[in-house]
Formats: structure tokens, C-alpha cells, sequence
């Protein structure tokens, strides 16, 4: 008996130092992304004028093909340090997009659940904390490219590059290398947290969070990204129309009171979607017992330890604080 107990013991510390080395993984992940954000703010353009010369910037869609560039590049190296993390942690190399095309359980109430709960959650960022969001939304992005080309490759930039690149980084790497050290529940929030502060904006971080939360269920459930995939085209894709739609339209016009009259609609069929959906799972799903492998996980308590005892974590958020700092309010 007393073997078994020190194997039990030497098992349990064996999966506390992974859940520390996953945990730490995950956050330097995020760290490492800030410092590219950085690099590439500090010393991107000018490669790229060195590389291509002025006229880079005069043409819309070679400065829109330089944006993606740029942006595959910040994907790329984090995700091969992820794999490499994975693979010394579990042996062997995994594939981010590997999985069967499968989707959680009821899947037409979940997809516009979800995309009702983000657009409700970034109306009640806004309602309670506008005032003090403003001047990250005063500071504004690009204006839209006035070519067909370009307008094209910003489509391409920013919803349909990044369903691919971001739910295979975040939740094909990142949230493989947490599950089995850390359980699912965390693994989930952690990977969503990371996802979150690497939109340097506070509103699309608390956005991005929510969605990192939905799509890690979505990938818990299936065991593959191909879903999250689908709810990240949905909702780039939406927010791309309707960046578009309202630049081109006055305010007062009815075309922009009924893309308001839609939004709100699209409130009310998620909200309703969201209470269907979880009375149906508390129907199909009953409590079950955890597996063996699953006992031997650490404690929630002693994985809110792990990372709030990081290191990792607080230099992540005073970095993500200091590079807002320089973006939006450095002379």
C-alpha cells in the first residue's frame, strides 16, 4: 500500500510540473507575440520600404499584401514555438489541423448562440465602459482601400486568414498542449485569456476572450478546430460587413437603421438560442466520472495557483499594458 501511495504521489508532482511547464508555454506565447507586435510596428515598415521602396505605400493593395505578410509572419513563429513545446512535452509532433470535421452538440442553436452572445458582450462593454474605451476606438486602423485588389486582400486579412491561422495556433496548438496538463476548464480559459490580450484593443480583448471561450468548448467537444474555424469566418465576416457598410453610409441613413434593426435582431434569436441550447444539454449531458488520467490532474485550485504564481503571466499583462501605452497615448 505504501508503494502504491508514493506512486500515486510521484505521479501526481510528475503532472504539477507539467501543468507548470504548459502553463508557462502558453503564456510566454503570448509574451513572445507581444514582442513581435513590437518589432514589427518598430521596424516593419521600414523593411518593407527598404525591400519594395515608396511606392508601397501609395498603392493600396501592395500595402495590403505587405499587412499580410507581416501578420503571417506574427502567426508563424509563435506557432513553431508551440510546436516545439508540444512535441517536448509529449514526444512527438502533432498536426494543428488534424481532426475530424465534426461540431459540438446541437450546432445550429451553438453557431448563432455564439455570435448573439459576442455582439451582446461587446454591447454591454461598450454601454458600461465607452468613455473610457474611446480613445483606443478614436485612434482608428487604416481607411478602406479604394481598389478592387485591395479591397480584396483586406477581406483576405481579416476574415479569412486569420480562422485558419489563429484557431490553428490557439486552439490547435495552444489549447492541445494545455488539455491533458491542466484539464479542460483551464486549458479553455487560459488559451482564451492569451487569445484575448493579443487584440491591442481593451473592447476587442474582452471580445476575443469570449470568443476563445466559446471556441475552446467548441474544440473540447469535438476534438478538432474545423468548427471554431467556421464561428470565426461567421464573425469576422460579419464584422468586416458591417465596418464596411457603416463607412459608406451616413448615420442617419435607412440603410444604417436597418443594419441596427438586424444586430438587434441577431441579440434576440442568440439570446433565445443560448437558453434553448442549454436546457438541451443539461438534458443530454449527465454528470459522468472522471477518468483516471483525469484524477491525476491537478486541482483547479492548484492550477489557479500555477498561473497566478507565473512569473509569464505579469509580464505579459504589463507588457500588453505598455504597448497599448506607446500605441495610443505615447507622444
Amino acid at each position: 500500500m505504501q508503494g502504491t501511495g508514493d506512486a500515486v504521489k510521484a505521479c501526481k508532482a510528475a503532472s504539477a510540473q507539467r501543468a507548470v511547464f504548459a502553463v508557462t508555454a502558453a503564456l510566454f506565447t503570448g509574451l513572445l507575440m507581444l514582442a513581435l507586435n513590437l518589432l514589427l510596428a518598430a521596424f516593419g515598415g521600414r523593411a518593407l520600404v527598404a525591400l519594395f521602396g515608396e511606392d508601397l505605400f501609395r498603392t493600396d493593395w501592395k500595402y495590403e499584401l505587405a499587412n499580410i505578410a507581416l501578420y503571417v509572419l506574427l502567426q508563424l513563429l509563435p506557432g513553431l514555438f508551440l510546436f516545439w513545446a508540444i512535441r517536448l512535452h509529449r514526444g512527438k509532433a502533432v498536426n494543428p489541423f488534424a481532426g475530424p470535421v465534426g461540431a459540438p452538440p446541437y450546432p445550429f442553436y451553438f453557431l448563432p448562440m455564439c455570435i448573439g452572445a459576442l455582439y451582446a458582450l461587446n454591447l454591454v462593454v461598450q454601454l458600461l465602459f465607452g468613455d473610457l474605451l474611446s480613445p483606443f476606438h478614436a485612434a482608428g486602423g487604416d481607411p478602406l482601400p479604394t481598389s478592387v485588389p485591395g479591397l480584396l486582400l483586406r477581406l483576405l486579412q481579416l476574415a479569412i486568414l486569420p480562422p485558419l491561422l489563429e484557431e490553428g495556433l490557439f486552439r490547435g496548438l495552444m489549447l492541445r498542449l494545455l488539455l491533458p496538463a491542466v484539464g479542460k476548464t483551464p486549458a479553455v480559459l487560459v488559451s482564451a485569456l492569451v487569445f484575448g490580450l493579443m487584440h491591442l484593443d481593451p473592447a476587442q480583448s474582452i471580445f476575443a476572450f469570449g470568443f476563445g471561450c466559446l471556441a475552446g468548448y467548441a474544440y473540447v467537444q469535438t476534438g478538432s478546430i474545423w468548427f471554431g474555424v467556421i464561428l470565426h469566418y461567421t464573425n469576422n465576416l460579419l464584422s468586416v460587413c458591417a465596418s464596411c457598410w457603416t463607412a459608406m453610409l451616413p448615420e442617419d441613413s435607412p440603410a444604417m437603421l436597418a443594419l441596427s434593426v438586424c444586430l438587434l435582431l441577431l441579440l434576440g434569436f442568440g439570446a433565445a438560442s443560448a437558453c434553448l441550447y442549454t436546457e438541451l444539454l443539461r438534458r443530454r449531458c449527465p454528470k459522468r466520472r472522471a477518468t483516471p488520467a483525469e484524477r491525476l490532474l491537478p486541482r483547479r485550485g492548484e492550477v489557479a495557483r500555477i498561473v497566478f504564481c507565473n512569473p509569464t503571466l505579469y509580464l505579459l499583462t504589463a507588457g500588453y499594458v505598455w504597448i497599448l501605452w506607446l500605441l495610443y497615448f505615447a507622444p
